[in-house]
């Protein structure tokens, strides 16, 4: 049936392991939220990021953010960024440093990129000539791209 499974047993701990051989579709994220709309220079910004995968579970959740200089007409520039690999309950948090010289004004989340453990990944961005008539980040995959239903996530940076 594709499905493997069994105990791994090593000196620390025993856990039942459970796998599939096939992962036919990336991670999905179910939902996203940011701790908090505003954040002081040298301060920092949780991300939450649910997600979902139909086999082998998520690896790591990447985002990038873009502060008020960094955005174009057709795309934006990573200025910050963070990676969590250890989630609970499939939601992964992400911290967003924000430097003590970064500018201040309005930042969005620009991506986030979901990887599941078998390598598949789902890329959510912020295209500014399609998302400023959407509202929504810009989901792509190998041969898909469409809106999706997740909002642009925007927060503030003041100064200290």
């Amino acid at each position: 049936n594709g499905i493997l499974s069994g105990t791994f047993i090593n000196s620390i701990c025993t856990e039942d392991v459970q796998a599939s051989l096939e992962d036919k579709q990336p991670p999905t994220m179910v939902n996203i939220s940011l701790d908090t709309s505003e954040v002081s220079q040298g301060g920092s910004l949780r991300v939450n990021v649910q997600t979902s995968d139909d086999a082998c579970g998520v690896e790591e959740v990447y985002v990038t953010a873009a502060g008020p200089s960094d955005v174009f007409q057709f795309y934006a520039l990573m200025n910050e960024h963070a990676t969590d690999n250890d989630s609970t309950d499939d939601i992964f948090t992400p911290v967003i440093e924000i430097d003590s010289c970064d500018e201040t004004g309005q930042w969005i989340i620009d991506s986030i990129n979901i990887r599941d453990k078998s390598v598949m990944s789902q890329y959510y961005s912020y295209s500014p000539n399609v998302s400023s008539t959407h509202d929504s980040y810009f989901n792509s995959t190998v041969s898909n791209y469409q809106t999706s239903n997740f909002e642009i996530l925007k927060f503030q940076v003041s100064m200290k």
